[in-house]
């Protein structure tokens, strides 16, 4: 098999939107890797990968055994079409500070390096320069699907979001919740934690959209136990109005 290209890298140049990824029907054929089981793969030669409602309904070596019906066949010829990565645990505003600092604890970090640059942030501009390179740096390695962490600035998260939509990169994207321990510039209060989170549910809360909302407050040294019980409850009311709304904790 000659220098094969992914699957990934088609998918981003295309850029697909949400409504694109959703409504089309297609069948991709290739050289496949196909993992249907965590501990082992198969690789079928020239076979075909049928996609509807943006998930795979079927993979087989013979066309006539998927639901192909109406559907748009993409021929990759002899390239390899591979599972694409997940980040289940990802930090956006970091990637300026990859690999620095590897030798402090946690805190310290946390104060002389990451405060500092995710303080940078409540700018518009550099959170858009800046996120476009982190999801940029995703697609290069193969990373489509991801659960990221934001800052506690609410347009800036809402950048990040439309950012992995602009990609056709799926997402679930926190907005930073904290209110002590932290430089002021990071220090919300309550209300306007939940303001802001109600603000991007509102805007991606869709059950079908492929970049969504998770609530995120970042760890109890940061968090007064009334901003974790706003978080809970602002969880709570979003699935029983029945949004994707997810919960984690961060560092």
């Amino acid at each position: 098999m000659k220098k094969n290209s992914c699957f990934f890298s088609y998918l981003c140049s295309n850029k697909l939107t949400n409504q694109y990824y959703i409504t089309m029907k297609k069948v991709y054929k290739a050289h496949i890797l196909f993992t249907k089981e965590k501990d082992h793969f198969e690789v079928f030669e020239n076979g075909y990968i049928a996609v509807e409602n943006g998930k795979v309904t079927g993979v087989s070596i013979n066309l006539s055994e998927l639901d192909s019906e109406g559907a748009e066949v993409i021929d990759f010829g002899n390239k390899l079409l591979i599972p694409a990565m997940n980040d289940m645990h990802v930090h956006a505003p970091q990637v300026h500070n990859q690999a620095v600092a590897m030798d402090l604890e946690l805190l310290p970090w946390l104060q002389n390096y990451t405060f500092p640059e995710e303080s940078k942030y409540a700018d518009i501009h550099y959170a858009e320069r800046m996120y476009r390179r982190f999801i940029h740096t995703q697609w290069l390695f193969g990373t489509m699907r991801s659960v990221a962490f934001g800052t506690v600035h609410t347009d800036s998260t809402r950048m990040l979001m439309k950012l992995y939509q602009e990609a056709g990169m799926g997402a679930m994207v926190g907005k930073v919740a904290m209110n002590r321990n932290c430089p002021d510039a990071l220090c919300e209060d309550v209300e306007a934690a939940v303001e802001g989170n109600e603000q991007l549910i509102s805007e991606f809360g869709d059950a079908d959209g492929l970049v969504r909302p998770i609530i995120t407050p970042r760890f109890v040294p940061s968090c007064t136990p009334e901003l974790l019980k706003a978080c809970g409850e602002l969880a709570k009311i979003a699935r029983s109005e029945e949004r994707r709304v997810g919960k984690e904790c961060r560092s």
